[in-house]
């Protein structure tokens, strides 16, 4: 066929459109937001900072290798096997990714302890091993029946993966509040109040993650116009950016001390160095 789209059908020609400006907008998030990790404070930025960037990362390059299998096809009519089948694992890899980024920030690593117990990385590795075998049969499979099992396997994993989250995000959040209400007004409890202030950011997000795949078909077919598969793609993928950026800035790297407090600091210690003059004066007075 000539290049250009003629070769895709009318509801599908805008779609490589999409995918290239998403893209677009993925990669320069990561790198405005690896930016300001480097201007962060060494002790601000954590290892969960890396999982974040990586996760945006990979899902630029996912709709990228997206987009050159769409220009492949509306080139030749075909895909090749290595465009279609590599954007497609890899996706399965940023899905996962994408989900132990929420597990990770549900149990508090790096944010509220520094380490997970053994049980925690068993069951983080359990679900990321088991789920990237059933997403490899998923992209192999030829029969729908099998494609179906496959998909509807990796669904339940990923569901029970979600309760867990939600479980482990609630419990935090109490024990955050618990330490809030003990602890007295301080540079300490204004962290707390922050990381509080995060897991409830947080909790919003994490339900528009888990509602918005079923809300979204339900808008393509009642409200989209049947032409327009690249309206819903779009609407996909500006999702995923706005919970990806939320969650970066809900949870960025803390901010230098408040100056309040410093001042505050810095007040104590100038009353008692004059206190401590006061007393030095009487002794030699005497």
């Amino acid at each position: 066929g000539t290049p250009g789209v003629e070769e895709l059908p009318l509801q599908q020609q805008g779609v490589p459109g999409v995918l290239l400006w998403s893209s677009a907008l993925f990669f320069v998030t990561v790198g405005i937001f690896g930016v300001l990790l480097l201007l962060a404070s060494r002790r601000g930025r954590t290892a969960m900072h890396a999982v974040m960037l990586a996760t945006l990362f990979l899902k630029g390059v996912v709709l990228l290798l997206w987009w050159g299998d769409w220009i492949q096809v509306s080139h030749t009519g075909t895909h090749t096997i290595i465009g279609n089948v590599g954007w497609q694992l890899l996706d399965k890899v940023q899905t996962i990714l994408e989900l132990m980024m929420f597990l990770l920030i549900a149990l508090g690593w790096k944010f509220l302890r520094s380490n997970l117990n053994i049980t925690e990385v068993r069951f983080a590795v359990g679900i990321s091993v088991i789920s990237f075998y059933l997403g490899v049969f998923e992209v192999a499979c030829t029969s729908q029946s099998q494609c179906s099992g496959y998909t509807l396997s990796r669904y339940i994993l990923h569901s029970l993966c979600y309760l867990v989250v939600i479980v482990a995000m609630n419990f935090n959040l109490q024990t955050i509040h618990a330490q809030i209400a003990d602890a007295p007004a301080s540079l300490e409890s204004g962290k707390l109040y922050r990381k509080h202030q995060a897991y409830k950011v947080f909790r919003w997000i994490f339900l528009v993650f888990i509602i918005a795949p079923t809300v979204e078909p339900f808008l393509q077919v009642t409200v989209m116009p049947w032409d327009a598969t690249w309206l819903f793609v779009l609407v996909k993928q500006i999702r995923t950016w706005a919970i990806y950026v939320c969650i970066a800035v809900a949870f960025r790297p803390d901010p230098p001390p408040l100056r309040v407090f410093e001042l505050t600091r810095d007040g104590g210690s100038d009353e008692e160095a004059e206190g401590e003059e006061e007393v030095a004066d009487a002794e030699m007075a005497e």
